[in-house]
């Protein structure tokens, strides 16, 4: 009975850490290769961002959602403070820009109750979540939801790239 769990165990460490990745690699050389069309021009998109006690990132991230390239008309951007004690609220109430849409909630709720709230308020076919700390290149969206001209594409997600606070992802 040991050697038996011991095998075991040992067979799904190798399969986990070599033959798993070995069969991805061979998958991944015998497919075809997709071409994404460009498809985001026809998509509208929601960008959602849940901000709890967000002051020190907030106005910079707010200055990288308005230098994003989309086209005004088709987009918008819903934060929500989630019962921030610090001066997230104050920053959000200052907003003087029609694409972005905020909401202080008085309470303190929790990340998915305040985007749950956002996204049924939100009318883009496409939703882009986001934390308020992470900052996007200014192609960034548009290269996410050109995937979802492909009606086979259900979600879509970015390489994350960890950087200096001074420099943009």
């Amino acid at each position: 009975m040991a050697l038996t769990l011991f095998v075991s165990a040992v067979f799904f460490i190798l399969y986990t850490y070599a033959v798993y990745p070995v069969i991805l690699l061979v998958l991944h050389s015998v497919s075809p290769r997709r071409t994404v069309p460009d498809g985001s021009k026809d998509l509208s998109v929601s960008i959602v961002i849940a901000a709890y006690n967000e002051e020190a990132v907030l106005r910079n991230k707010i200055d990288n959602l308005l230098r994003l390239q989309l086209d005004r008309g088709r987009s918008e951007i819903l934060i929500g403070s989630d019962g921030s004690t610090d001066g997230t609220n104050e920053i959000l109430r200052l907003i003087d820009d029609s694409a972005i849409r905020s909401k202080c909630f008085a309470t303190r709720r929790g990340k998915a109750a305040i985007l749950n709230d956002l996204v049924s308020e939100s009318s883009g076919e496409v939703i882009v979540f986001s934390d308020a700390n992470t900052m996007y290149d200014a192609n960034t969206v548009r290269h996410l939801i050109r995937h979802f001209s492909d009606p086979r594409v259900g979600a879509v997600c970015g390489e994350l790239i960890f950087t200096s606070k001074s420099k943009t992802v």
